[in-house]
């Protein structure tokens, strides 16, 4: 039974899409999920997570995402013992939302202001094009 997106990929610019790492490679439900939208013009954030062997999860997704843009790709990594401790800085983490501001300065009509859900001090740099 397939089930209905909650929200609709074509009302967004830029679109997060993350998967752990499945046998090397993207998950297939998030294959489907890619495979099922018309993401042209939008700018698409793959991240991913794994404990030590990512495989080719982010270049998989980017080639599923096509013809999207994609921009700022992460891999999260955690313990690779199988616990919950994340091995990949919080900050790091963090640092991801910029894509929403790096779309903006790719020229895509989004709202002005700071970026959301960055603290502000990220967001402001986030702006400026700074953090890394």
């Amino acid at each position: 039974m397939r089930k209905t997106l909650e929200h609709d990929p074509a009302d967004y610019d830029v679109i997060a899409v993350g998967t752990p790492t499945w046998w090397y490679t993207i998950t297939p439900a998030v294959a489907s999920l890619l495979s099922a939208q018309d993401l042209a013009g939008k700018l698409v954030v793959p991240f991913m997570t794994n404990a030590g062997w990512p495989g080719s999860v982010i270049e998989d997704t980017s080639e599923a995402a096509a013809p999207a843009t994609v921009i700022e790709p992460m891999e999260v990594r955690f313990d690779s013992n199988g616990g919950p401790r994340m091995v990949t800085s919080q900050n790091d983490v963090d640092a991801m939302g910029r894509a929403h501001c790096q779309a903006r300065e790719i020229g895509r009509k989004l709202e002005p202001g700071p970026c959301p859900g960055l603290p502000s001090e990220t967001a402001a740099n986030a702006t400026k094009g700074s953090t890394r």
